[in-house]
């Protein structure tokens, strides 16, 4: 029989894992708008020679590779607190697990929605600060 703190971690590992899912729905259902007005927008440039077009381009790169390497540096810091968390464990409890099986799985489930969100964080902010600029433009 589950313990009621076993069944609220796993409904925490599933809502965790939910945000992420909600949030990557959201670049998804985003991103093709970006892509078809930026798209549009390249085609027509050679023709009408703006400079906010040729921004926009710029823009298009740079964007990617800042989105990238936020969620590079989140990944790794992430990772850092995750192993002084795990060794602050080990020093505490010694080498006995102070920890079931089950619940180290848990957490390790939760933690790693919690890198996934941290990563796709750049990227869906990116995504929808351009989605409403773009959308304003018109």
């Amino acid at each position: 029989m589950a313990t009621p703190k076993g069944a609220a971690m796993r409904r925490d590992v599933f809502s965790s894992w939910w945000k992420f899912a909600l949030q990557a729905s959201e670049v998804a259902w985003t991103a093709p708008f970006v892509i078809q007005q930026r798209c549009s927008r390249l085609l027509v440039a050679p023709r009408a020679d703006r400079a906010a077009d040729r921004r926009e381009a710029a823009r298009m790169v740079v964007e990617k590779v800042e989105a990238l390497q936020e969620a590079q540096y989140a990944m790794w810091q992430h990772a850092v607190v995750s192993q002084q968390k795990a060794w602050a464990r080990l020093w505490t409890a010694g080498f006995k697990p102070a920890v079931t099986p089950a619940a180290a799985a848990t957490r390790g489930l939760r933690d790693s929605a919690l890198l996934a969100r941290r990563a796709l964080q750049p990227v869906r902010r990116r995504v929808k600060a351009n989605a409403k600029r773009l959308r304003n433009r018109r």
